[in-house]
């Protein structure tokens, strides 16, 4: 996304290109942001693109997998012998204020951290914040509780 200063930048150096930096009106401004923000745009939407086929280029090796409580039984969850690299995951719980099911991003963390945040007093793992770890071909998830979810992984 340009900012401000990405567009400042811009209309400074195309200002300077022209060597008429010290008297510019507003309309040569305006003109000028006009043009920056098109430049910009494209730039941005060129990367976008690229970003997007190399996501779509990428689905044929994605994966993703619904699991139930019968699948993790104490918040263990064995993954399948073509799993290849985590891409995300989400457990499925019920808010009660709003009255419906959603998903909740499980954080993943390393091995040396995991104890810390199993432990943690200040943001103890929840089922509105699962945190999980991946130990060979399982995940290890916390709260270890049996939970519904998802998740995306690459094929190996």
């Amino acid at each position: 996304m340009a900012t401000i200063n990405d567009i400042f930048v811009f209309i400074t150096d195309t200002l300077e290109r022209k060597e008429r930096l010290a008297f510019t009106t507003a309309t040569q401004i305006n003109s000028a942001l006009d043009r920056a923000s098109k430049e910009l745009f494209a730039r941005y939407a060129e990367e976008y693109g690229r970003t997007q086929r190399l996501h779509d280029s990428m689905a044929p090796f994605k994966k993703q997998v619904n699991f139930t409580g019968a699948d993790t039984p104490n918040g263990v969850l064995t993954l399948p012998t073509d799993y290849q690299y985590l891409l995300n995951a989400y457990v499925t719980v019920f808010d009660n204020v709003n009255v419906k099911t959603i998903q909740k991003k499980i954080v993943f963390v390393n091995e040396d951290e995991y104890i810390s945040a199993v432990n943690s007093q200040i943001r103890p793992p929840s089922m509105s914040r699962p945190i999980g770890i991946t130990i060979g071909n399982l995940l290890q998830l916390t709260p270890a509780v049996p939970v519904a979810g998802t998740y995306t992984y690459l094929l190996s």
